[in-house]
């Protein structure tokens, strides 16, 4: 089921920040929520991962912002988080000081991703897509290479990865991250999606996989405050075209209503467009919210969808 999106949508869509929604405080969950999710994914047709800094919080690298943080600040609070964000969350600061850049990249995200290991949530994932018949593939934003390392066999990296480089002034590939933090060369800059800037093909890819989304299909949406648009919006869409969304977090982001008042033109043709104006639409029967770390919820679900595709419930 396609949802307005136009041909040329596709070399329009950036990355940004969004604020939308009403948000409940009152979620809590259960071990019956938690059987109700299992049994979802279980007679499920598609099923598909949207992971989020969340996930890989208790490999030890940090979350973006402190309202997914257990403990501490997320990657761009603070003021060294806003230095962090001008000069390496945005093209301008690998362009006018790479070195400067460089040195925040590898204290604030590049030094804690190369001493990370896969969690037990990233090898949930990987269980979950080698126990479904369909697979299931995982759109993540994060860009730290662990769903793969864990073994699961389609990830789409939405915001890029840090395991390669490319020029900062003229984008020509430098070819892949060979360990360590140094610099592979002058204006080299992580192969990442940077505030601002045009998503990549793999972003589209991930809103062909969740167009093809439908009643009864299940997104399985992992640490993500679903903030960061256009890739945050995807959720919602799944929603809107039939699918339950099962939640994992510390606490609930989705919003269990939504409302867009003024679209954009930079939304027009992409997954916003899918949402209505002016009118709020009601998501809460189509989420279930599972409180918790990943590390600690997805391996119960997963086991829970084990046991039931193993008996048949």
């Amino acid at each position: 089921m396609m949802l307005g999106r136009a041909p040329w949508a596709r070399r329009t869509a950036t990355a940004s920040v969004v604020l939308y929604g009403q948000r409940s405080s009152s979620y809590s969950s259960s071990s019956e929520d938690l059987d109700g999710a299992a049994a979802r994914i279980a007679r499920a047709r598609r099923v598909v991962a949207f992971t989020g800094a969340g996930l890989s919080a208790e490999s030890g690298i940090p979350t973006y912002r402190a309202a997914l943080e257990a403990q501490g600040r997320g990657l761009w609070d603070g003021f060294r988080g806003a230095l962090a964000l001008a000069f390496f969350g945005t093209k301008i600061g690998w362009l006018v000081a790479p070195s400067y850049a460089w040195a925040l990249y590898v204290d604030r995200l590049l030094g804690p991703i190369s001493r990370a290991e896969p969690n037990a949530a990233h090898a949930a994932l990987a269980d979950l897509d080698a126990c479904l018949a369909a697979g299931v593939p995982v759109i993540t934003q994060n860009v730290d290479g662990l769903c793969q390392r864990a073994g699961a066999r389609d990830v789409i990296e939405v915001h890029g990865t840090v395991l390669t480089y490319r020029h900062a002034w003229t984008g020509a590939s430098l070819g892949p991250a060979v360990g360590g933090t140094g610099s592979p060369g002058a204006f080299a800059r992580p192969d990442v999606v940077f505030f601002g800037e045009a998503l990549g093909a793999a972003y589209f890819r991930a809103e062909d996989v969740v167009e093809a989304l439908g009643d009864g299909d299940v997104m399985i949406v992992v640490g993500c405050s679903c903030a960061v648009a256009p890739a945050g919006l995807l959720p919602y869409k799944s929603m809107l075209q039939g699918a339950h969304v099962i939640e994992v977090n510390l606490r609930k982001e989705l919003a269990t209503s939504f409302q867009r008042t003024i679209p954009s033109p930079d939304d027009a043709f992409g997954p916003a467009a899918a949402l209505p104006v002016g009118r709020p639409v009601d998501l809460d029967g189509r989420q279930t919210f599972l409180r918790g770390s990943a590390a600690s919820v997805l391996p119960a679900l997963v086991a829970a969808v084990r046991a039931k595709t193993k008996d048949g419930s």
